[in-house]
C-alpha cells in the first residue's frame, strides 16, 4: 500500500456459554474518536481520524474497550461480555493504478454450538467517563471473584469500603485509612450506606462471615441483594472519581439500593 489508512477496526462479542446476544437489536452510538456499530455479536469500530497503523488506531480504541468491559461486567456479571479484537479494514488512500489491494488482519476464533440460558434483549449501553485505577481494579477483581463463587461475599465488602476509605485518605493528603466524613465527601456515598455495608459484612455471613460475631446470622436475601447492588455503584463511583475527582455528583443514598 502507498498511504494506507485503517477505516475501522472490527471486534468479536464474547461471553460465557449460557449467555447470548443473538436476537439483541443492533446499537449505534457516537463518541468523538469513533462511530459504534454492533450487531449480530460484531462490534465495529469506524475511526474519524486518520491511522496510518493498525496499532495506532488500537491504542485509541483499547482504552474505550477496557471500560466498555468494565462497566459491562460489573452489571451484568462475569463472562457476560467480553470484546476480542479480530481485524482492521484498511484503505490505500494513493492507490497503484490498476492494482487493487485490500488488507485484512484477522485473529478470529470460531465458537462451537452452546446451550444459551439467559439472552439479552440489549447490548451494555456504552461506559460512562471513569478511569481504572489500580484501587478500582482491585476492588473489580474482588467482586468478580464472589461473582464466580471464589470469595465470600462479606469480606468482598468489607475490602471495597476500606479501598474507599484508604483512597478518601490519599486524595485529601492524609496517610493510612480516612474517617467516614473524608469518605463521604470525596465519593459523595452517604455514611448510612457505608456504615450498612460495614455492619453486615462484620456482623452477618454464616460460615461465610468475616469475624465469629457473624457465624450465627447468616445474610437474608434481601442483605444479599442490597450488599451487590451497593458494591455495583460504589465500585463505579469510584471509577468515576478516578476520572474526575472534583465534578460534582448526587450523593448515594439508601434509597438509591434496594
Amino acid at each position: 500500500m502507498n498511504q494506507p489508512q485503517v477505516v475501522a477496526l472490527i471486534y468479536d462479542v464474547e461471553h460465557g456459554p449460557r449467555v447470548g446476544y443473538k436476537s439483541t437489536a443492533r446499537l449505534v452510538c457516537e463518541e468523538d474518536k469513533f462511530l459504534i456499530t454492533i450487531e449480530s455479536e460484531e462490534v465495529r469500530f469506524q475511526l474519524k481520524e486518520h491511522h496510518a497503523t493498525e496499532e495506532s488506531a488500537r491504542r485509541v480504541v483499547e482504552p474505550y474497550v477496557q471500560r466498555w468491559e468494565f462497566s459491562a461486567g460489573l452489571a451484568r456479571g462475569p463472562r457476560t461480555f467480553r470484546l476480542k479484537y479480530r481485524k482492521a479494514e484498511i484503505r490505500d488512500l494513493d492507490p497503484t493504478p490498476g492494482v487493487v489491494e485490500i488488507r485484512a488482519g484477522s485473529r478470529h476464533a470460531t465458537r462451537g454450538g452452546v446451550e444459551i440460558t439467559i439472552s439479552y434483549d440489549k447490548y451494555p449501553p456504552p461506559p460512562p467517563e471513569i478511569s481504572i485505577s489500580p484501587n478500582v481494579q482491585s476492588m473489580y477483581d474482588r467482586f468478580m471473584k464472589y461473582c464466580n463463587r471464589m470469595e465470600p461475599l462479606p469480606s468482598v465488602a468489607y475490602f471495597c469500603v476500606t479501598v474507599l476509605d484508604h483512597e478518601a485518605a490519599r486524595l485529601n493528603g492524609n496517610g493510612g485509612r480516612g474517617s467516614d466524613r473524608q469518605t463521604v465527601q470525596t465519593f459523595g456515598i452517604s455514611r448510612n450506606v457505608l456504615r450498612r455495608i460495614r455492619d453486615l459484612s462484620t456482623n452477618k455471613g454464616g460460615a461465610a462471615a468475616r469475624k465469629a460475631t457473624g457465624l450465627q446470622l447468616e445474610l437474608t436475601d434481601q442483605e444479599i441483594r442490597f450488599l451487590n447492588k451497593a458494591l455495583q455503584a460504589i465500585i463505579l463511583r469510584a471509577a468515576e472519581v478516578a476520572h474526575n475527582p472534583g465534578a460534582t455528583r448526587d450523593t448515594l443514598t439508601l434509597a438509591d439500593l434496594p
